[in-house]
């Protein structure tokens, strides 16, 4: 079919987050012009929907049959158990380039990888960096520190390649980890333009109507920065003795916090004013960015923050913390409004000054942005080109 090396992409789960979403995306994009395209996935933590959306045949994905998708001592003893059955299926489909994403993902290749070149086996081995790893899980134990060491031994003499979503994110591996090639390569989106009939036939069938609605995207994860909000907003809506007819609050998202998020929402009284849609299909969500008076991300941690660069696809008004990589999607006034993260006052006084005076920004603005900086085809351009070049 092309040119295109043999290649294989690595990821802990397939789940419906940031990381194996753009995985997915970028699988489906290399087997338009080549048939050689891999997937392991290390553990059985598998969303049907996400799977049965690759292109790729059966015969070209493996699964684990282990629990573990983050970096904890049994995965790490797994790890050793898998890693013959990993060479093999790499040995067997002459795979020369492995994209490992997640950190678990990248020790597990590497170990591989010195267990491979112990057999004569040599591949290429690239990492992807989606998180600021070091700054969500310091380290702060001696385990952590033994395994810190030997993970950096390991990758002096196996990685080839390193990719990281954010200049934040790469700042964060280099104060903490010697890596070799780094580049830097914003995620992309494909070009999609939300359906406001979808939003406004959700917000009557739920029953909502109110003057100005914020849409919070993305999952219910600690990292996002909810229950930070809900005490914000709490505040907000108290001082400024506001009904749910003059601000209407929608969390786009499920899981992880959600059981949590609706306790602490009761807790506060504010079971008129916060709506919970759970998991949602992403033309639903787009639909509601599209129709949000006002975005918000409020993240304690974020790689870059792709909720944000949806935001901008669909002309909304965005205000985000400035966590990891979300200053280099959202400046403040040119694109949207910033605050700093876990900071009460500043989020509030951004607030107050967003929704008292009323204030926009024009849509045409806010897409051509998008469209200059975060289209998924000069992303995978980039992606490809750098793949070639290791």
């Amino acid at each position: 079919m092309s040119n295109l090396k043999s290649t294989c992409f690595v990821v802990t789960s397939l789940v419906m987050g940031g990381a194996e979403l753009q995985t997915v995306n970028h699988i489906n994009d290399f087997y338009k012009i080549s048939d050689k395209i891999f997937l392991v996935i290390l553990s059985n933590i598998i969303d049907k929907n996400l799977l049965t959306s690759l292109n790729i045949s059966k015969n070209n994905i493996l699964i684990l049959n282990q629990p573990y998708n983050t970096p904890t001592t049994k995965a790490l003893i797994n790890t050793h158990i898998y890693l013959h059955k990993v060479y093999s299926f790499i040995k067997t489909h002459k795979c020369e380039v492995i994209v490992a994403n997640l950190p678990l993902a990248h020790f597990f290749m590497r170990a591989t990888k010195l267990y491979a070149s112990t057999r004569g086996l040599n591949f290429k081995l690239i990492n992807y960096h989606r998180s600021l790893q070091f700054t969500a899980s310091p380290i702060d134990s001696l385990p952590k520190q033994l395994f810190h060491k030997y993970n950096q031994i390991l990758a002096n003499k196996t990685d080839d390649g390193n990719i990281f979503i954010s200049k934040a994110s790469l700042q964060d591996m280099q104060n903490n980890f010697y890596i070799k090639n780094p580049v830097i390569i914003y995620d992309g989106i494909q070009y999609k333009n939300g359906i406001p009939s979808l939003a406004q036939n959700y917000l009557s069938s739920i029953a909502i109507t109110s003057d100005y609605i914020i849409v919070l995207p993305g999952r219910l994860h600690p990292a996002k920065g909810h229950l930070f909000f809900l005490d914000a907003i709490h505040k907000f809506i108290t001082d400024n003795k506001l009904e749910p007819k003059d601000l209407f609050i929608i969390f786009a998202g499920g899981k992880n916090l959600e059981d949590t998020i609706r306790a602490e929402i009761s807790a506060r009284n504010l079971d008129n004013y916060i709506h919970i849609t759970g998991i949602i299909e992403n033309d639903l969500l787009l639909s509601l960015l599209q129709i949000a008076n006002l975005v918000a991300v409020p993240s304690i941690h974020e790689g870059l923050g792709n909720t944000a660069i949806e935001a901008l696809m669909q002309g909304s008004l965005v205000l985000a913390s400035d966590a990891g990589g979300l200053p280099e999607v959202i400046q403040d006034s040119r694109n949207g409004f910033m605050f700093e993260r876990n900071n009460q006052e500043s989020f509030l006084s951004q607030l107050h000054k967003i929704y008292f005076n009323k204030i926009t920004i024009d849509k045409s603005v806010l897409i051509n942005d998008f469209m200059n900086r975060f289209l998924f085809e000069s992303h995978i351009k980039q992606l490809k080109e750098y793949i070639a070049g290791v």
